[in-house]
């Protein structure tokens, strides 16, 4: 017995019309999943919202000019092969499924999760606008074109590089990947996650645009005059210098490495480091209602005080314990002089070094 999908609308009230050759145009969703009546979907139709076949469904194909305006879930499907002329304006959901080819010059509006499918090459040309995901796939290249608007999750593949001028809108996860150097000309607008890789070198041209976490990756060196956008750890490498006129949008997270002195030029708004480590930094401990370290350091012809997430010049620190409704009278009095101690301190420090 065929599907008649007319007759399933027409009984379940879902707005649809019918043009004059017999296209069927549906403005919201076709919600099919688990409906083991569903056995095929007529050419040229049109679902203006989700399509979820996913789980359940006898449909084994996709219909010629099928065009989906959300997101089409194939999940769980029988279906081996994609239609040509594909048209997904949402996300384009695979993952599973015994698909083992993609379109060429595929685009797709939002995400493409390939996550266990059979594919192992992406098209030429191919265009996603929001993340691919590749988690698990037996891909093992990037095509040269590739654009992708959001973010770009490789982890458990095996590719080994990425293609030249590669630019991710989103987050690029590496993690535990097996790419063991990045390509010149990378931009990544969201995070570039390089934990637990064996990359050890940035390209000089790197633009990051908001975080670059290098934890215990094995990076051994900073280019100079990196700029981060928002979030830069160095937790666990092998990096012993920062370079001349770094520039982190947020915070700065030097903890667990092996640098033991600050260059005099870089900026950020939040500072972490292990300051016992330092050679030009002075601190003290137990400051303030939370008894933590605080530190001063000289940065681009000034002293600065990092104590949490606060950062900025002496004067900035003691209007915030002004501010602050935790502190007053002697409290306020102590941590501001724990403040002033800290400079002092370092620039009897300074003053000490050779010229």
């Amino acid at each position: 017995m065929s599907f008649d999908l007319i007759k399933h609308l027409t009984k379940n009230s879902i707005p649809h019309s019918v043009s004059e050759n017999g296209a069927i145009n549906i403005p919201g969703s076709l919600i099919l999943r688990k409906n083991k009546y569903a056995t095929s979907l007529p050419e040229n139709l049109t679902v203006g919202g989700r399509l979820d076949l996913r789980g359940g469904t006898q449909i084994t194909e996709l219909p010629k000019n099928l065009t989906v305006g959300g997101t089409l879930y194939l999940r769980g499907t029988r279906i081996t092969e994609l239609p040509e002329d594909l048209d997904v304006g949402g996300d384009l959901d695979l993952q599973g499924t015994q698909i083992t080819t993609l379109p060429e010059n595929l685009t797709v509006g939002s995400c493409l999760n390939l996550t266990d499918t059979l594919i192992t090459t992406l098209p030429e040309n191919l265009t996603v606008g929001g993340c691919l995901n590749l988690t698990d796939t037996l891909i093992t290249t990037l095509p040269e074109n590739l654009m992708v608007c959001g973010a770009l999750e490789l982890q458990g593949t095996q590719i080994t590089t990425l293609p030249e001028n590669l630019t991710v809108g989103g987050c690029l996860d590496l993690t535990d990947t097996l790419i063991t150097t990045l390509p010149e000309n990378l931009t990544v607008g969201g995070w570039l996650d390089l934990r637990g890789t064996q990359i050890t070198k940035l390209p000089e041209n790197l633009t990051a645009e908001s975080i670059l976490d290098l934890t215990d990756s094995q990076i051994t060196a900073l280019p100079e005059n990196l700029m981060v956008g928002s979030y830069l750890c160095l937790s666990g490498t092998q990096i012993t210098k920062l370079p001349e006129g770094l520039a982190v949008g947020a915070e700065l997270d030097l903890r667990r490495t092996k640098i033991t002195a600050l260059p005099n030029y870089f900026t950020c708004e939040s500072l972490y480091l292990d300051p016992e480590h330092f050679s030009n930094v002075a601190f003290r401990k137990n400051c303030g209602n939370n008894n933590r370290t605080i530190f001063a350091v000289w940065a681009n012809e000034t002293f600065y005080i990092a104590a949490g997430s606060f950062y900025g010049p002496i004067e900035q620190f003691e209007d915030a314990i002004d501010r602050s409704r935790k502190y007053s009278g002697e409290a306020a009095k102590a941590y501001k002089q724990a403040g002033r101690d800290c400079i002092d301190e370092l620039k009897e420090k300074l003053s000490a070094r050779p010229q």
